[in-house]
Order: structure tokens, then sequence, then C-alpha cells
């Protein structure tokens, strides 16, 4: 057993020790903010997203999800032993409701950007969305202070830049606009009331089959590490300059870069055999895609006989297996999280409001 692995399972130890010792009120909502990775359906129906196979596994039909099944918002939001928060674009379907909104919205938008991304509706806008609710005094809003911000973005602002042929040159000032826009409108949402933030930052993009086909899915793209570990960086700092000090916000940084390569590593102790090699993709030599289908109807598509063996599910989502797997490490140990406060792991950090002066990194 390597020492990474010691590692963890010895987290897993020291969390069963000390899952009964809370130090305040549980965070009870969620409000969410980014991209795919934790939109759960707002997309409209046009989107690849509310076609079959997505939503195979779970609900069992497309519900707008990236996946065959839930991702990261629905297993954080299961932690916190709430539902998955309300989409924002369904929002008037709920708000009417007994229940209306009281496990918080979900602002997160498929193909959005720190920026533009590849869809209008990006990060600074699903916070104008949010300040309007609050203006518009929302009947039903959960209390702030008891929920928690789920924030994932940043990903298609880089695959945008290299879409678009950005140099290497401008690529350091590039990250440096892209973490600064992070933090700029996480101290917006902070300002807005928001105290207790999850934030990821960016995964291993080069292991993406988008990326790693270029391998045939045998290996990932090493050229990603350093400018992803910078954004990783920058952001850290940048966060902990921005809510590290005072009494009144704390956050957590879901490492996905540690998380990614510890399932890469021990792919089976996850129940997974295909680490690189999607379970859903275009038909090989075209530039099709999962879903996709010919005016006929004839499916331009390859699908696994099992996706919860593969950690990805499309070019570049992680199946249901996958987002379990990734937020398992989140949840119940404290070695892929960095945060401000010391704590045991996510789950202990998701039950404790802090009451006290926090400490900073």
């Amino acid at each position: 057993m390597d020492s990474i692995t010691k590692s963890v399972f010895f987290s897993l130890f020291v969390s069963a020790i000390f899952s009964g010792m809370l130090c305040g009120a549980k965070a009870t909502s969620l409000f969410v903010f980014g991209d795919s990775y934790v939109d759960t359906g707002n997309r409209n129906q046009s989107a690849q997203s509310w076609n079959s196979p997505y939503g195979m596994t779970w609900p069992r039909r497309p519900s707008g999800r990236f996946s065959n099944g839930r991702l990261l918002t629905d297993y954080l939001a299961q932690a916190m032993g709430t539902s998955s928060p309300v989409p924002y674009a369904h929002l008037q379907q709920y708000i009417n409701l007994p229940e209306g909104v009281k496990d918080g919205i979900n602002f997160a938008f498929a193909g959005s950007g720190v920026f533009a991304g590849y869809e209008p509706t990006n990060f600074a806008t699903q916070v104008d969305q949010f300040e309007e609710l609050l203006r518009a005094n929302l009947s039903g809003l959960p209390s702030l202070t008891d929920s928690v911000v789920l924030l994932s973005t940043g990903g298609n602002d880089y695959l945008l830049y290299l879409a678009a042929n950005g140099s290497l040159q401008e690529l350091p000032a590039y990250i440096v606009n892209v973490t600064g826009e992070i933090v700029r409108n996480v101290e917006r949402l902070h300002g807005l009331g928001m105290k207790k933030f999850v934030i990821s930052n960016l995964g291993n993009m080069g292991c993406a089959p988008y990326v790693s086909a270029v391998f045939g899915f045998r290996r990932c793209v090493k050229e990603f590490d350093l400018a992803i570990a910078y954004h990783n960086n920058l952001l850290l700092q940048g966060i902990k300059a921005s809510l590290g000090s005072g009494d009144d916000a704390d956050f957590v940084i879901l490492d996905q870069v540690a998380a990614f390569s510890f399932i890469f590593h021990h792919q089976y102790l996850f129940g997974l055999k295909h680490k690189l090699q999607p379970c859903c993709i275009g038909m090989p030599g075209t530039d099709t895609y999962c879903a996709q289908t010919s005016e006929s109807g004839e499916s331009l598509f390859t699908l696994c006989k099992n996706p919860q063996t593969h950690f990805f599910w499309d070019h570049i989502h992680p199946t249901q297996a996958g987002w379990a797997g990734l937020t398992s490490l989140f949840i119940d140990n404290s070695g892929f999280i960095q945060s401000k406060t010391p704590t045991t792991n996510l789950a202990t950090w998701l039950s404790c409001v802090q009451t006290s002066r926090l400490s900073p990194l």
C-alpha cells in the first residue's frame, strides 16, 4: 500500500472517530454556480443533455445533466441531507409549492465560463440572477447564513482559449484574469450574504477524452499540468486573501487534481475498469458527439455496455460512478480538500456553522 493510499484510509478512520463531534448548526441548503460539472438542468431542451442516453443510469431518462446520472451537485446535497437545489430555469414551477426552494437554487449553466464560455450565461451573469432574486425578496428563500455556495467554473475558458489558438506566451496573463474574475464574483456573493463556500479547482484537463483522444485515450496530455497548477494556486491564494481573514466567512477548495490522480492510480477501488476511454462518444473519425442522431433518427455515437465501469461519460464529463468516486474522496477525508479552518473532512465541515473567530490558513 503506497503512502497516498495509507493517507486516504487513515483519513477515513479518523473521520469515523470524529463523525459525531460536530461544531454547530448544519448547513441546510445549497446555491450552485458554474458550468456543466454542476448544472442539473438549466440548459434548454435543445442541449444534448436532454437526449438519450444522458440520464440512462439515473433517473433513467434525460434530466439536463451532462452525465449518465448524478453529478457533484447531487452528491454534495446528499451529504448535506437535502435534495438537489431547484434549477434556476425551472424556478417558477417550484416557488408556489409547499416545499418551495428550501434546498436552494442552482444557477449553473452548462457551457458557461468565467467570461463568455460557450454560452452567454457566464459566472457574473449567474451572480446577477441571484442578486435579482434577493432584491425581489423572493418568498421561501432559505437562510443564506445556513447555506453553502458550490462553485465549479473555469474549464470552458481554457478550452475556448486553446480552440482560438491562444498563445502560450499570453496564457499566464489570461490565467491571472480568469482567477481574478472568479475571486471578484465570490466576493460579490459574500457581500450578498453568503458565508460558506465550496469551490472546485480545475482537474486534470489533459486527461479529458476531448484532449486525450489524440493518444487514443491511452494517456493524459501532460502539457496541461503547469497551466492547471498555476490556475489552482492563484485561485487558492485569491480565495485566501478574500475570505481567509475575519470571522464571517469560511471556505473549502476541492482539489480535483489530487482526486483525479488518486482515482486514476487506484481505479479498481472504485469499480472502474476504464479511466480514460469514455462511455458515450461520437463515431470514430467524425466530429459527431454523444446523443447525436441523424435526420432519420440513426445514432451517430457509440455507447459502452456498462457506464459504471467508466470514469468518463462523454468527451469531457465524468460518469455517475466517476462523480461518486470523486465526491467520496472530498466528503470522507481531508487529503483532497484545502480549507480555511482545520477540519477532518468535508462532511464534518458541512455540519458546522462557525460561531467563533475563524483562523486563516
